[in-house]
């Protein structure tokens, strides 16, 4: 698997960001930390908000592609990119057991 990371901001490392390549809805990605401390799992919801591996709601629906940019920046994290559709996150593998 061939992994593309996209920069949540520019930066001297990655001038070339482009506020249009945050997370598609419906997505799940991964955000590294700045620092390299490690790294944390998130998915875009439908309707635009994130929410984290836990479920928590980390950033709202009706914020914009910059906002989210500014988001990640502020967060911590400085690169990005989609997970697979086959990976899941905790609380939609509970969710999927609980349907069975």
């Amino acid at each position: 698997m061939k992994w593309v990371m996209t920069s949540a901001k520019s930066s001297p490392a990655n001038p070339n960001c482009n506020y249009l390549e945050m997370p598609e809805p419906a997505t799940r990605f991964i955000a590294l930390r700045k620092d390299g401390s490690g790294a944390e799992l998130f998915c875009r919801m439908e309707d635009g908000g994130v929410l984290d591996a836990g479920g928590n709601i980390c950033f709202p629906a009706w914020g914009t592609i910059f906002a989210m940019a500014s988001w990640l920046e502020d967060s911590g994290f400085s690169f990005w990119t989609h997970l697979p559709d086959e990976v899941k996150l905790f609380y939609e593998n509970l969710k999927a057991e609980s349907q069975n």
